[in-house]
């Protein structure tokens, strides 16, 4: 059993801390992790910004169970809540939003061909907008079962398929908003063409209850070329260059089309209206990815997606400064790629990391920079521990059809631990370590300079 708890206190009341709890026995394997991190009404120099305290919490769980003679089942499960106060917000005072996921996946290996697997997933998502006059409160909420049915056959050692169908049921709790159904299936087969040559291809199939099916295109009637049939089945493939334990590439191009997962989509942003009833997404993919592994001290993990979209959502302000969902068509390229480099011997270790997106299409894309860029300097000692990262974002768009933008930002953060005992240590914690003054948010300032101490204990 291996535990690592941390908390810290420090300037505006802030409280950080963190729990994860790792337990391996001879069947049973399962990670649980907790963390919290709240504020009173926070500022920057002398200034504190009035309205602005909040929490955020999560709650993670993973268990492997080995069930029996291949058979195993990997249980997952999460809770995120936040609670914001929203400034000088003119409608309401305060969001608070929650979301939740439960999940089992049983994989079941009946022989050393074939093996098949099951998943259910039940997963929430709720809102609430507190405003100024309690009367006006908005509230809504939206519940999602999925179950799935997939499977592999292997007909011999350089060829095998794979298929999956799952199904997805969304219910909202908001007036005048139907629920939605999502079926998805796909079936791929995966074979070696040479040595170190792999190829995968196939084809999938969706349908939405708000959005019909996806198709790849329509197919005119032998004898009458007035008259076409739909084509409901769609391509994907790869290609896969392997074969060395340093470098592997992968190519990969599909049609897809994904349900408006709400749950995620308003989760990823603060200070939201939520709207549920939108179509899905189509899009066409192209991706590349690459892996480098120079030992156990240097690794590159890169990829470049280019993706043609159908019903994008991008974010859009209204007059109460809170986020709609805006859809337009659109093609992005996002290239990234992260990195690390382990002086041995040292304790010394460099991340970076650097992220690419550019958007073609008639109107700004709002808040998702064009360039973002994290990076990280790590010591660990016998006795001292050291962090120092940095993360940098280019301007960002606040409107589809203005110009107006948020100034770049550089925030840094500085983490220091000193053993006092064996599994005791006392941690000082700095965020915001160059005390920029900065927005994520159009209207919403975030805290500067934040300095906390307290201690962390490693069993």
């Amino acid at each position: 059993m291996n535990v690592d708890m941390q908390l810290t206190y420090g300037q505006y009341n802030n409280m950080f801390s963190t729990i994860s709890l790792s337990h391996e026995q001879e069947k049973f394997v399962y990670l649980l992790n907790s963390q919290f991190k709240r504020s009173n009404d926070y500022g920057y120099g002398k200034t504190i910004y009035s309205n602005t305290s909040y929490y955020e919490n999560n709650i993670g769980f993973t268990g492997n169970l080995n069930a029996g003679d291949g058979w195993k089942t990997i249980f997952d499960g999460s809770v995120d809540n936040e609670s914001h106060g929203m400034y000088e917000n003119p409608v309401y005072t305060r969001e608070e939003k929650e979301k939740y996921s439960l999940s089992a996946v049983n994989i079941i290996r009946q022989s050393s061909s074939f093996e098949w697997n099951t998943s259910a997933n039940v997963a929430g998502y709720t809102h609430r907008l507190a405003a100024r006059d309690s009367d006006n409160d908005e509230k809504s909420s939206l519940l999602k079962l999925k179950g799935s049915l997939g499977g592999e056959i292997i007909w011999s050692a350089s060829n095998r398929l794979r298929f999956n169908v799952d199904g997805t049921w969304y219910r909202y709790n908001v007036a005048d908003v139907d629920n939605d159904d999502f079926v998805k299936g796909e079936m791929i087969d995966d074979f070696r063409l040479l040595s170190f040559l792999r190829m995968s291809i196939g084809l999938n199939g969706a349908w939405a209850k708000n959005g019909g099916a996806l198709i790849m295109g329509r197919l005119s009637r032998p004898g009458d070329s007035s008259r076409k049939i739909p084509v409901p089945v769609n391509p994907t493939g790869s290609l896969s260059l392997f074969g060395n334990d340093i470098v592997s590439v992968t190519f990969q191009y599909r049609h897809e089309m994904e349900p408006f997962r709400a749950e995620n989509f308003y989760f990823e942003q603060k200070y939201v209206y939520p709207e549920y009833d939108l179509s899905p997404t189509r899009s066409h993919v192209g991706e590349g990815r690459i892996d480098i592994k120079g030992g156990d001290y240097v690794w590159f993990k890169g990829g470049c997606v280019v993706k043609k979209s159908d019903d994008f959502y991008d974010y859009v302000a209204d007059e109460a400064m809170v986020l709609r969902a805006h859809k337009l068509d659109t093609t992005m390229l996002i290239a990234k790629g992260d990195g690390s480099v382990t002086v041995p011997g040292s304790g010394v270790q460099v991340v970076m990391g650097y992220e690419y997106s550019h958007y073609y299409t008639s109107e700004h894309i709002t808040y998702r920079p064009a360039h973002s860029v994290t990076s990280a300097l790590k010591y660990n000692g016998s006795v001292l521990n050291i962090e120092w990262s940095n993360r940098y974002q280019s301007r960002v768009y606040t409107d589809p059809e203005k110009n107006g933008r948020l100034k770049s930002s550089v925030i840094g953060f500085l983490g220091a631990q000193v053993q006092m005992l064996t599994g005791f240590y006392s941690y000082l914690r700095v965020e915001n370590l160059y005390n920029n003054k900065y927005y994520l948010r159009d209207g919403y300032p975030e805290a500067g300079l934040t300095v906390l101490g307290g201690l962390r204990i490693l069993l």
